[in-house]
């Protein structure tokens, strides 16, 4: 791990906060805007592993 994320650090208690604020409020967005910024459809997770080398959706 990299020293500036460890354990401790501001940057890895600032991610601890953010993920539990989501956590507990949810984390509203659009898919439309997503697909706005991209110009194009977003890639499901389950095709983007496909596409990965040596990898499905189900391994």
């Amino acid at each position: 791990m990299p020293r500036s994320c460890a354990p401790g650090s501001y940057r890895f208690e600032t991610l601890v906060r953010m993920f539990r604020y989501y956590e507990r409020h949810g984390m509203a967005g659009s898919s439309g805007v997503l697909e706005w910024l991209l110009d194009r459809l977003p890639t499901r997770f389950s095709e983007f592993l496909e596409k990965q080398p040596g990898r499905t959706a189900t391994s």
